[in-house]
């Protein structure tokens, strides 16, 4: 076909058959290079912000709980050894000489064991807390 003849039906069908495989084949390549820089991106890009953030709420969370628990464990142990010092209280504004009565000495001993077994149960409580927290912390985040 040259420019200043008159082109023919069949050089017109040929032609545009020329730029529809063009297209096809610039579409295609257009594609390709798309999915690699966004494999590429994937690959490089570090999590999503709003995965950090997921994280961080989650992280925030857990030490809330943390810091509730040990609130109401720290008012209860307080209320524990309140009761028992008005106990002590009590035996000591007996008048002297006046005998102790076995059951109330019993009571405090009782007592006395009970805070004891409790704040151990509490702190083994909370240590694992703490080291499941820093474990958490420690993990790198993927």
């Amino acid at each position: 076909m040259t420019i200043f003849r008159r082109s023919t039906r069949a050089d017109l069908e040929r032609v545009r058959a020329e730029l529809t495989r063009m297209g096809a084949a610039l579409h295609h390549q257009e594609q390709r290079a798309t999915s690699v820089e966004a494999s590429q991106a994937a690959q490089a890009a570090p999590p999503a912000e709003s995965e950090l953030a997921r994280q961080l709420d989650e992280l925030a969370a857990q030490v809330t709980a943390l810091d509730a628990r040990l609130t109401s464990v720290s008012r209860e142990l307080a209320n524990q050894i309140t009761e028992l010092g008005n106990d002590i209280d009590t035996l000591q504004q007996r008048p002297d000489g006046a005998a102790v009565d076995e059951a109330v000495l019993d009571g405090l001993q009782d007592a006395q064991t009970r805070l004891a077994n409790e704040q151990a149960r509490y702190q083994i409580a909370f240590r694992s807390d703490l080291a499941r927290l820093a474990e958490e912390l420690r993990k790198p985040r993927s």
